[in-house]
């Protein structure tokens, strides 16, 4: 449904604009003559001033301010962390930096993309001084919300170029439209999908040691092998059993805390599979601040299962493989995926070498 929205929303932005280039040359020409005819209310224009440098400094802040209003109204009072947070209001941020940088004089493509991104990188400043986020957390964000903060700009932009004087009616429509959006959004997204994620180890070592180590083990000395886990990730340290077969409890301990499973299948040497009844935050921020209680920490990222299979392969060896599945209440779900499964699988890949290592050192 959003996507169709901003199919929409193009599709009339070409025919504003391609209606009206025609003669007027090349699009992104940065040798022509600009017109210092101010465009909208005579307030407005009082608000930005005419020097470039001072129109730039104010457009980036007032944009910046309204990217941050918005997702504030997003993250705590709607509570979803979905498109209108991180596709919607870097594009209406991206389109009002723009629209505002060029209110006394027409700006060039590469000055809209500029101010577009200075908002941005603002607000993400304004949250982490906040302490609404964390470095790693707002870093995510980055790949989305640029080139979304950018397209809103070039949408300014070629509006500027071809309809300079429908600029300020656009921009009226684009800030009701935000908060429109967001509210709506609750509504037009489905619950989340289920996804799951896939690891195999191969152990010089039989079944029955390698189970021994994977139900429960000690904690894990390795040092933190990727950036994920160094940067503030959850990792995992020890787990441990109470009571054995199916409904005990395991539980495993995470740099952030306890997750509380219980045992829904025990085929010892075979298979071991779990559901989880309780987690800890996914991930520590990187904060000036003691501590950071950011919504997404809690309730967004939902892991549901883990399934432990062993294969007895030729030699007394052993293959290990591991399927968790979880669910991630975070929009775009493709772009946040590639993250949450990334995670998941380091995890996997953490805690089988470890089992590995301990497995093969008692053989």
């Amino acid at each position: 449904m959003l996507t169709l929205l901003f199919v929409a929303i193009f599709v009339f932005f070409g025919f504003v604009v391609f209606g009206k280039i025609g003669t007027k040359g090349t699009l992104f020409s940065q040798d022509r003559p600009l017109s210092d005819v101010p465009m909208g209310p005579v307030w407005l224009g009082r608000l930005i001033p005419a020097d470039p440098r001072h129109a730039m400094g104010t457009a980036v802040v007032v944009s910046a301010l309204l990217g941050i209003g918005l997702v504030l109204v997003g993250i705590y009072f709607i509570r979803r962390y979905g498109w209108a947070l991180f596709v919607v209001t870097p594009f209406v941020m991206g389109f009002v930096s723009a629209s505002l940088v060029s209110l006394h004089r027409e700006s060039t493509m590469p000055r809209c993309a500029l101010a577009s991104l200075l908002a941005v990188v603002t607000a993400g400043l304004g949250f982490l001084f906040m302490g609404v986020e964390g470095l790693i957390c707002l870093l995510m964000a980055i790949p989305v919300a640029v080139p979304a903060a950018w397209i809103g700009a070039a949408a300014a932009f070629l509006l500027q170029r071809a309809r300079r004087h429908a600029v300020p009616t656009a921009l009226a429509m684009v800030l009701c439209a935000a908060p429109l959006v967001l509210a709506a959004e609750p509504g037009l997204l489905d619950a989340p999908a289920p996804y799951t994620v896939r690891t195999a180890i191969e152990i010089e070592a039989s079944p029955v040691a390698v189970w021994a180590h994977l139900v429960e083990f000690v904690p894990i000395t390795a040092p933190l092998e990727t950036w994920f886990f160094r940067a503030g990730v959850s990792y995992p340290i020890s787990a441990r059993l109470t009571g054995r077969g199916v409904g005990a409890r395991r539980i495993c301990e995470f740099s952030t805390g306890p997750f509380v499973e219980t045992i829904r299948r025990w085929d010892e040497g075979r298979e071991l599979m779990f559901t989880v009844d309780e987690a800890p935050p996914v991930l520590r921020e990187l904060t000036p601040y003691e501590h950071v209680d950011s919504p997404h920490l809690q309730g967004f990222f939902l892991p549901e299962s883990a399934d432990f299979r062993l294969v007895t392969l030729a030699g007394g060896r052993t293959r290990l493989e591991g399927t968790s599945v979880y669910r991630n209440r975070m929009w775009p779900s493709t772009y946040w995926r590639l993250w949450s499964d990334a995670i998941v699988r380091r995890v996997h890949r953490r805690v089988f070498g470890h089992v590995k290592q301990l497995a093969e050192t008692d053989r």
